[in-house]
């Protein structure tokens, strides 16, 4: 036996016969031929793995990406489920009306500008805004929440000529005073 007939003829578990024809048929082979035939055999462990391991290959290069992808996404849902329970079980501060709309006077000062205007009726108070900038009036309107318990009743805003400003009017709740 020479050449490929040698490997494949110590082959284990064939018997004599089958090893004794395997062999001639492949010492029979040109040399051509024996590297086609090592080239389909490569080929066919390459489709193999690449159809039954490549994709749990593929699965376990992305699981740490994927990992930290699922628990960012849960971080974020957590701090809003802790948002939404504050909101839900009244953490903001109960102020009288007139408290809540002195203290949305003094925020808004810094936050939209001088030429912002307040007016209160009852327990409803009126901003007139003129040229704020979006995430101004973002966290104004977080802030206003969140410290005052106060509600937008009403938004009429409108994009002004000039990039991110906002100009309009904003109907607030005041919260009814405890009693």
């Amino acid at each position: 036996m020479s050449g490929l007939g040698r490997v494949w003829g110590r082959a284990d578990g064939l018997d004599g016969a089958w090893r004794d024809r395997l062999a001639v048929r492949l010492d029979g082979l040109t040399r051509t031929q024996r590297w086609a035939l090592w080239g389909a055999l490569a080929c066919s462990v390459v489709l193999v793995f690449s159809t039954w391991w490549g994709p749990a290959w593929s699965v376990w290069r992305e699981a740490d990406e994927r990992h930290a992808r699922l628990d960012a996404a849960e971080r974020q849902m957590q701090g809003v489920a802790a948002e939404a329970q504050a909101l839900r079980s009244g953490g903001s501060p109960r102020l009288s009306p007139e408290q809540s709309a002195s203290a949305i006077r003094t925020l808004s000062k810094p936050l939209l500008g001088e030429a912002t205007q307040l007016t209160q009726s009852g327990t409803r108070l009126t901003v007139q805004l003129q040229g704020v900038p979006a995430a101004a009036l973002s966290r104004w309107l977080t802030q206003v929440r969140e410290r005052t318990g106060s509600k937008p009743e009403s938004l009429n805003l409108s994009r002004s000529t000039q990039a991110d400003q906002w100009s309009g009017q904003v109907v607030l709740m005041l919260p009814e005073a405890q009693p």
